[in-house]
């Protein structure tokens, strides 16, 4: 089966074993980012990042004194593969992983960090699901600009992964979808996303935002659709 997904996806990826099993995986975005300059930030007790995307643009700009600094710091990040980045970057683990139920996680983040100051790292048109405008303690960098395509094509494919609302707008604003074809969306918010832009098509939400629960909700469909 040929099955599309709304981001580049690595070679260590678990999602390129469905190449091996035969499938065709085509990965490309609808948005491009644009890293902004990082001169000063302040200084708070949490970091919360938004995505991967604002983690690379975040630590590309650090050197690694201040790489050091950071790891000291407590962190919370969104999904399991933003944790494994992080790891990755500054051998840390992840203080707290949100998956994709923003309700109950924003509840447990605002519980845990409760009277401490927190920067969160963002996209300029991020939906600041963890902040709160109100509370003095948090603050915010916003680090990389992610806009739209112009004229995005979407390619013919089986199965369409849908990574974000933002990514969903950019494919489907201008593009119609074969019929037939299943819908997974990764969170709430890209599935509402969805079911305005294709309220005909099947669409199937993954709760969990890491590559291992994708891989596993792509294999069921796979399955039913044989």
């Amino acid at each position: 089966m040929i099955i599309f997904i709304s981001r580049s996806v690595e070679v260590s990826s678990p999602l390129r074993n469905l190449e091996n099993q035969g499938h065709r995986l085509i990965d490309q975005s609808g948005l491009v980012i644009t890293p902004l300059p990082l001169s000063s930030f302040i200084d708070t007790e949490w970091l919360f990042f938004y995505s991967q995307n604002g983690i690379k643009c975040f630590f590309d700009q650090l050197d690694e004194d201040q790489k050091s600094k950071i790891s000291k710091k407590r962190i919370g990040v969104m999904g399991k593969a933003s944790a494994a980045l992080i790891k990755r970057l500054i051998d840390k683990n992840a203080d707290f992983i949100a998956s994709s139920d923003a309700q109950d996680d924003s509840t447990n983040f605002e519980f845990v960090t409760r009277e401490q100051s927190i920067l969160f790292v963002a996209a300029a048109n991020s939906k600041r699901r963890f902040q709160n405008p109100g509370n003095k303690l948090h603050h915010e960098l916003i680090i990389y600009q992610n806009e739209i395509l112009p004229e995005t094509q979407l390619p013919k494919a089986d199965i369409y992964i849908f990574t974000s609302p933002l990514n969903s707008e950019a494919y489907l604003s201008s593009n119609s979808l074969p019929e037939g074809a299943d819908l997974l969306a990764i969170g709430p918010s890209t599935a509402k996303m969805l079911e305005q832009f294709s309220p005909k098509h099947k669409i199937w939400l993954c709760h969990s935002p890491d590559e291992i629960s994708l891989y596993d909700l792509i294999l069921k469909v796979i399955a039913l659709k044989r």
